[in-house]
């Protein structure tokens, strides 16, 4: 992630790079945030509202990335499959404990 991040904020100076760079941030807290909601308040279901989040919010990186440099794009796919399979666990996570959840 980083090493993708880096070549696009070394690719010549455009609005693209900006919103890539302003996405990726985005991203970083959101994947931040997940973490905190999921382990620190056991709040499974607005964990997966938070990973649906980052992973719309990856994709468009992903996107603007690849009109920059198409390594860069290329560098966010692992990380892409990591959170679909992220997003599957949260989901069942939720979905085993539904009736067990007191809020």
């Amino acid at each position: 992630m980083a090493f993708s991040a880096a070549l696009v904020y070394l690719s010549p100076e455009s609005s693209w790079r900006v919103a890539g760079l302003i996405f990726y941030a985005l991203q970083l807290l959101a994947n931040a945030a997940w973490s905190w909601i999921f382990f620190r308040k056991h709040q499974i279901l607005w964990a997966l509202g938070d990973l649906i989040l980052l992973l719309l919010l990856v994709l468009v990186c992903l996107g603007i990335f690849a009109t920059i440099s198409a390594t860069a794009a290329w560098l966010l796919l692992p990380y892409v499959i990591w959170l679909l399979v992220a997003l599957y666990l949260n989901a069942a996570s939720w979905w085993l404990n539904r009736n067990n959840i007191t809020f």
